[in-house]
C-alpha cells in the first residue's frame, strides 16, 4: 500500500504535486469506511423502519436566532480546522510530516481567521434563515436513520479509545501507568508487531 496519495499520484499519472503528502493512505481508508458504514447504516435502518422500528417524538424549538454560544463554539471549530489545515497546506516545512506539524503549535493565523469567520458567518446566516418572529415548539419525529451521524461518531470516539488501550495492553505498559503523552503518541493508531 502507497503511504499517502503523493505516491499514488506519482505512479499512476507521473505528477509530483508535494501537497498530496497530508493525506495518508491510512486515514483515507479509514474515512472511506466511516462513509460506507454511515450509508449501509442509513439504507439498513430506513429498510427496518417499514414495520420493525418505529419514530420517536421529541419537542424542539424553531425560528431562534443563532445564539452567541453557537458562534463562538463555530467560530472556535473553525479557526482550530484553519490554523492548521491552511499551516499544514501553505506554511509546513520539508523536515516535518503533517502529523507531527498537526500535533504542533504551528498553523497558519490567517487561514484560522478566514475559517472562523466562515463557520460562524455561516452559522449566523442558516439560523437568520429560518429566524420566525416569536419563536415556536414542535414536535418532530426523529426516525432511527436521523441518528447515524450520532452513531458514527460514537463509533470514532470509542474506535481510537479502544485502539489506545491495545496498543498499550499489547505493549505491556500497565493500565495504571499510562500518561497523557504516551496516550496521545502517533503510533498507537495503527500498531503493528514486527
Amino acid at each position: 500500500m502507497y503511504p499517502n496519495l503523493y505516491y499514488v499520484f506519482k505512479e499512476l499519472f507521473g505528477v509530483k504535486w508535494q501537497w498530496l503528502q497530508i493525506f495518508n493512505m491510512f486515514g483515507l481508508m479509514v474515512a472511506v469506511a466511516f462513509i460506507a458504514a454511515a450509508i449501509v447504516i442509513s439504507k439498513e435502518l430506513q429498510r427496518k423502519e417499514l414495520g420493525l422500528l418505529s419514530p420517536r417524538e421529541e419537542m424542539i424549538t424553531v425560528g431562534k436566532p443563532a445564539s452567541v454560544w453557537d458562534l463562538v463554539i463555530n467560530g472556535l471549530v473553525g479557526f482550530i480546522f484553519g490554523y492548521k489545515l491552511f499551516g499544514v497546506i501553505f506554511s509546513k516545512t520539508a523536515d516535518i510530516t503533517a502529523q507531527e506539524y498537526i500535533f504542533s503549535k504551528q498553523g497558519n493565523i490567517l487561514g484560522g481567521l478566514v475559517l472562523a469567520v466562515l463557520l460562524a458567518g455561516l452559522k449566523y446566516w442558516d439560523a437568520d434563515k429560518h429566524k420566525l418572529k416569536e419563536p415556536e415548539r414542535r414536535s418532530v419525529r426523529i426516525w432511527p436513520h436521523d441518528r447515524v451521524g450520532d452513531i458514527i461518531v460514537l463509533g470514532l470516539i470509542f474506535g481510537i479509545l479502544g485502539a489506545k488501550l491495545l496498543m498499550h495492553l499489547k505493549t505491556g505498559i500497565a493500565l495504571l501507568q499510562i500518561r497523557l503523552e504516551l496516550f496521545f503518541r502517533l503510533q498507537a493508531l495503527h500498531f503493528m508487531e514486527v
